[in-house]
């Protein structure tokens, strides 16, 4: 007889290391099949509809124990193709209000369709873990059919280039650029050298990494569970099937800016005179100054409006509904003050019910490019060598620079996993909260060590604990984040005062009067 119950976790509180017991929302069923196999499978939040899907469920059962047709069977023998018609349409409308991004639902589609098709999938009853496993292995194996370079070439033209890596020729300039690859030349007169071509053999045939083939893992049992929710399958084949640790191949790690290089930044992009997607050169400084200062995301930021911020409360705030960020959660985010006396001036000058920063800036293929333009300007690298491999300063590694900025005395893990907004604080300090190696340099400078056999009795291997700051409460924490020199730039009320354009991040011009620190 099929049995309900509600499955218990344990979480720990990050603050106090309490530990607590929480019932899942949702109830799930425990039946034995036709087999005498225990299966276990999601119910409903609703009690009484779970109580008729595990009737169903029993139904089934007795069914097959009789020899009779049940509802599986016939789902079963529906094509695939039609089965993922059905989950593409439930992923488009709106989840708990909030509708699921275009973007979001094409790629996660996609990569069903693909496994669908690579693995010979004709209907759902044919999908097993073993050939899943076999496609996964097998994006990883990709790596091992680069192809072969004719030795006597050493300069290759558009089509030459295309048809050596097999790749859309109308790709090579957004590779070239997204790599940061040497080409000479324009129009029809580019051309390629071979270390260009071979930089991107090397990346275009180095195999899926672990973290995209997680994607399609997810992706695929996300559509079995799907398939079990909506009584098109007894059971999901994938559900024993664990993610890959991603730790061990990193492809596109991101770094934190360094105190001189955000400062760099921040004045490469006032000084532009480029317009950039939209955007002009005052319009991207104080986009990089507010993600570095906020943390948000690109498509965060791009949803903002003047009336999304109120500079006048004490802290001053900005506020992102929950159909914007990621988690589907509304955000009131506190601002630097330094930040928020910028954005005064800034905002004036924007229109009420209009994107601060419109443009195509924060597309799918925008906002880093955005960025690397003023990290040029600026001589800052878009990708340095980092102890596990390459290391990227995207438009995310804002993002990372802000999280950096919380790791500083006065600041709990509790503080920071909301200003981050993490629930998990793995994620706050395994990911973005890692040191670099140049602050770890920093500490064990500190450290009192003889170079002889042993430590010195007067000074022994210990590390140098500095006192805490003392922060009088979590809205002087938050309003404190953003170090003052990270907002200086030389002398800039002089130079855009005058035209009445908008007040400065600090007062390093004889008029603190206007600043608040």
């Amino acid at each position: 007889m099929a049995s309900l119950f509600k499955p218990v976790s344990v979480r720990t509180d990050p603050a106090t290391g309490k530990k607590t017991r929480v019932k899942s929302r949702k109830w799930y069923i425990k039946y034995t099949d036709a087999n005498g196999i225990v299966r276990k499978v999601p119910g409903f939040t609703d009690k009484t509809a779970t109580r008729a899907r595990a009737h169903e469920l029993e139904t089934n059962v007795a069914r097959q124990r009789a020899g009779l047709p049940v509802h599986f069977e016939e789902q079963a023998k529906r094509p695939v193709a039609d089965q993922l018609a059905e989950f593409e349409a439930s992923l488009r409308r709106a989840n708990r209000g909030k509708p699921r991004s275009a973007r979001y639902v094409d790629l996660l589609v996609s990569r069903v369709r693909r496994i669908i098709s690579e693995c010979g999938f004709g209907t759902t009853a044919e999908i097993t873990a073993l050939k899943v496993e076999e496609f996964l292995a097998a994006l990883c194996d990709s790596a091992q059919e680069r192809p072969t370079l004719d030795p006597a070439k050493a300069v290759y033209t558009k089509a030459e280039l295309a048809a050596a890596l097999a790749i859309h020729p109308e790709t090579i300039k957004l590779l070239i650029r997204r790599y940061g690859l040497a080409a000479t030349g324009n129009g029809s007169a580019r051309r390629y050298p071979r270390a260009t071509v071979e930089a991107l053999r090397d990346r275009l045939h180095q195999g899926v990494g672990p973290q995209t083939r997680n994607y399609y893992l997810a992706a695929v049992k996300h559509f079995c569970r799907w398939l079990v929710r909506n009584g098109k399958s007894q059971h999901n084949p994938l559900d024993h099937l664990a993610p890959e640790d991603v730790s061990r191949d990193r492809r596109h790690d991101r770094r934190k800016l360094t105190p001189d290089e955000v400062n760099r930044l921040l004045a490469a992009a006032r000084a532009s005179g480029k317009t950039v997607r939209g955007l002009t050169g005052l319009d991207r400084f104080a986009l990089y100054a507010t993600a570095i200062g906020t943390g948000f995301r690109a498509a965060e930021l791009a949803s903002l409006t003047r009336e999304s911020f109120d500079l006048e409360s004490v802290p001053p705030v900005v506020n992102v509904p929950g159909t914007e960020t990621k988690n589907g959660q509304p955000v009131t985010q506190p601002l630097p003050s330094g930040l928020a006396d910028m954005l005064r001036g800034f905002l004036a000058s924007k229109p009420f019910g209009q994107p601060v920063w419109p443009g195509t800036w924060a597309g799918a293929t925008g906002a880093a490019p955005t960025l690397r333009i003023d990290l040029e300007a600026a001589g800052i690298p878009y990708v340095i060598q980092g102890p596990s491999g390459p290391l990227y300063a995207d438009f995310h590694a804002l993002r990372h620079t802000f999280i950096g900025l919380l790791d500083r005395p006065g600041i709990t893990l509790k503080q920071a996993m909301q200003l981050a907004r993490h629930s998990d604080p793995k994620l706050t300090m395994a990911v973005y909260g890692k040191a670099s190696l140049a602050d770890l340099g920093e500490v064990v400078r500190e450290i009192k060590y003889s170079p002889g056999y042993s430590p010195t009795v007067d000074a022994p291997c210990l590390p140098l604990i500095m006192p805490a700051t003392v922060v009088p409460s979590e809205v002087e924490a938050a309003t404190r984040m953003l170090p003052n020199d990270l907002s200086t730039i030389d002398n800039p009320c002089n130079e855009l005062s005058a035209d009445g354009v908008w007040p400065t991040l600090t007062g390093t011009c004889g008029c603190e009067s206007r600043h608040r620190r």
